[in-house]
């Protein structure tokens, strides 16, 4: 869809204008045309002309883009631009008002783009949007230009306003479920004998046909053919009056009957009463569970910033397609791409004999073949599955799992234990439903969104088991260095031992060279038969390596969007996404990474590093050369792809002349900035902290 060009200007008495303005209008070619009024009529108040309900505007259509263009009189408010040059803010606020002002765009989730000072260097006219805009002075103002207001052009990018209906689907009634009938009728069955004399993928189909005929006898279900088109804390109650409201003002105007008219009145205001009361007590129970529920919050916010629905029509590549199957599999196929393709897996990884250990790998002391099934501990997991997730693959809600816990102990305690004598993971545990979220940009473009993967619950606990034990084993072997999913560590602690070296280093008068890694795709590019032989190197052996070779290999995944379900694709490479062992997975994997750096430092939050040296010559720099060149090695070795046009150099220091040396990777010379963003924190290259100032400002608007 071609941009909207819209033309804005603070015209300044327009009556005497108005043949002017009428004349230039006819001979220019704008979509739509803004103009506003310094003063206009001593007769006419502000509130005739302009809508004062911006905020309920908001909150009622949360999917639309809004667009507000003024003088809105704040010249003490100073705007800078963002890093990426995308939007301005504000870096200088004083006083109430202009405090007052910064937070209610930041609640209505407004960014400002007008960059463009007047004649006393003051920006007067904002362009206030909740949608990516591009502005640009107009050369030719349909009025003579005022020197205080600058004429805009803005362009506005918007996606198809129509979105992807949602397929009928079967919805089960879980709060009314006859939960007791379900206990008993599972407590009742034999799952000892049931469970054992059948093959293990049987045993899970068994187990699963079971639950699934006591769900559909004891727990009702309907048809939902669409998605409610009223808010969240809507209830039934309210939803009636509303229908209502809506039934008396049609008969008012068909047969103008004043009592129904006055029906009409009554209920309008019902309906303003009772809305308001839900709506408080809604925005209440989110702040008030906001520890145990961040969810919600998060939900919460994310609703006033944009709508969850798909465009009717989305893009990938040169195609496009407006059929919900077609899309899904348009989404499925750019999230197949993050993996390596089959053949470099095969070619470039032999298969792992389990009895040895590769040449070159570190062998550490650990020796761990099995783990522990405990009843009380299944038991445990189920009883406290998170309410708020939704189902996986399985389609078994964590509400059923949660009432029906003390019934569910035994089977899955006997599947986990076959699971792990056999070393087989049963496939149905093995997939994932992927719902594409949007990461930024356009929503009608397939690659500017991401996979967010769901597992069964079930799978998830036998996880749980199984991360416990494996964790308590290997976690004096994981290198001091690694910051990402090792408990007692976090980003803070990352960051607080970084700027320590940095800030020690200056105050001795030395530069800092850091450079800052990055990857493409590096969770989804892991080569398994790599992994696989880490893991023996770190003393995994017997049945649970063969358990840990069926978990990654021939895992499977299935888009799902609005009803709609894409081809199953298998995932030859890579940790799996939204699991609890995946991360522990990938640390294995780059825990020997610390070899390459034999003169620098290094800090690591998953696959985020930085690599770190004090230089106080040519010579320092030569040596961190060369630990690039191990580190590159590495990574051509493990099959991780660097990114290096991601990768920075940033030198840490307060000399007037530091050593500017010219680092490489793949033969590329890095690009040296002088601030970085580092795990959400902004340093410059004096280590000050009006960046994370900046940054700061900046954040609320942009989550």
């Amino acid at each position: 869809m071609a941009p909207l060009n819209i033309f804005y200007q603070n015209v300044r008495g327009l009556r005497t204008k108005t043949s002017t303005f009428y004349r230039n209008v006819c001979v220019n070619n704008y979509d739509i045309i803004c103009i506003t009024e310094t003063w206009l009529l001593e007769g006419i108040s502000d509130s005739e002309l302009f809508d004062n309900r911006l905020a309920d505007l908001v909150l009622k259509y949360p999917s639309d883009a809004f667009l507000i263009l003024g003088d809105f009189n704040q010249p003490n408010i100073k705007w800078c631009q963002t890093n990426d040059l995308s939007s301005l803010y504000p870096s200088d606020i004083q006083g109430d008002v202009q405090r007052n002002f910064i937070d209610n765009l930041n609640i209505c989730n407004l960014s400002q783009y007008n960059c463009f000072h007047n004649i006393h260097d003051r920006i007067l006219d904002l362009v206030l949007s909740n949608n990516d805009i591009s502005v640009t002075c107009c050369a030719d103002p349909l009025v003579c230009e005022d020197p205080q207001h600058k004429a805009l052009c803005i362009s506005v990018e918007f996606v198809q306003l129509h979105s992807l209906p949602t397929r009928p689907r079967l919805q089960y009634l879980y709060n009314k479920g006859d939960y007791n009938a379900i206990k008993r009728n599972l407590d009742s069955v034999n799952w000892d004998y049931e469970l054992r004399r059948r093959s293990f993928e049987d045993a899970v189909s068994y187990f699963y046909d079971t639950i699934n005929d006591q769900r559909n006898i004891h727990i009702p279900s309907r048809i939902v053919t669409i998605q409610s088109k009223f808010p969240v804390w809507y209830n039934s109650s309210l939803i009636k009056i509303i229908k209502e409201k809506a039934k008396y003002h049609l008969k008012f105007k068909k047969y103008k009957n004043l009592s129904d008219h006055h029906s009409f009145v009554v209920l309008r205001q019902r309906v303003k009463d009772l809305e308001k009361e839900l709506f408080n007590n809604y925005i209440s129970g989110i702040e008030s569970n906001i520890k145990r529920n961040p969810k919600a919050f998060w939900a919460y916010v994310k609703s006033k910033k944009q709508s969850n629905c798909y465009p009717s029509v989305l893009q990938y590549g040169n195609h496009s397609s407006g059929d919900g199957d077609v899309i899904s599999n348009m989404f499925s196929d750019y999230f197949y791409s993050n993996f390596l393709e089959p053949s470099a897996v095969n070619n470039n990884s032999p298969p792992i004999n389990t009895q040895t250990v590769p040449e070159g790998a570190a062998c550490f002391g650990t020796d761990i073949g099995s783990i522990e099934i405990n009843r009380d501990e299944v038991y445990r997991f189920l009883k406290h599955v998170d309410l708020n997730k939704s189902p996986g693959p399985d389609n078994i809600p964590p509400v059923f799992i949660v009432n029906c816990a003390d019934s569910l102990t035994l089977p899955l305690s006997i599947l986990f234990q076959l699971s792990l004598t056999s070393g087989v993971v049963p496939t149905l545990w093995k997939s994932a439903y992927i719902t594409p979220v949007l990461k930024k940009g356009s929503k009608a473009v397939v690659e500017n969104y991401r996979p967010i993967s769901k597992l069964c619950a079930f799978a998830k606990i036998m996880e749980k088991m199984f991360y416990r034990q494996v964790y308590a084993a290997l976690k004096l072997d994981f290198c001091e260095y690694q910051h990402g999913f090792i408990k007692g560590r976090s980003t803070t602690s990352n960051l607080i031992l970084c700027s320590d070296f940095i800030s020690d280093s200056m105050a001795n008068g030395s530069q800092v060279d850091v450079i800052y890694t990055d990857y493409s795709k590096c969770f989804d590019k892991i080569d398994h038969n790599i992994l696989l032989s880490k893991l023996s190197s770190m003393g995994i052996r017997g049945n649970l390596f063969r358990w840990f070779s069926s978990y990654v290999e021939n895992r499977c995944q299935t888009v799902v969007l609005n009803g709609y379900s894409s081809r199953t694709r298998y995932i030859p490479s890579g940790v799996p996404q939204g699991s609890l062992l995946g991360p522990l997975l990938f640390n294995i994997f780059v825990n020997d990474i610390t070899h390459c750096f034999q003169s620098s430092k290094i800090l690591l939050y998953a696959d985020d590093m930085k690599i770190m040296k004090q230089i106080n010559s040519v010579a320092d720099a030569l040596s961190l050369q060369e630990d690039l060149d191990r580190f590159q090695n590495y990574c051509v070795l493990n099959g991780l792809d660097l990114n290096v046009s991601k990768c920075y150099i940033c030198t840490f220091t307060r000399k007037l002349h530091p050593i500017a040396f010219p680092y490489k990777l793949q033969d590329s010379i890095l690009v040296r900035v002088g601030s970085v963003k580092d795990l959400g924190v902004i340093f410059d290259s004096k280590l000050l902290l009006i960046c994370i100032l900046r940054a700061s400002l900046i954040k609320p608007r942009k989550r």
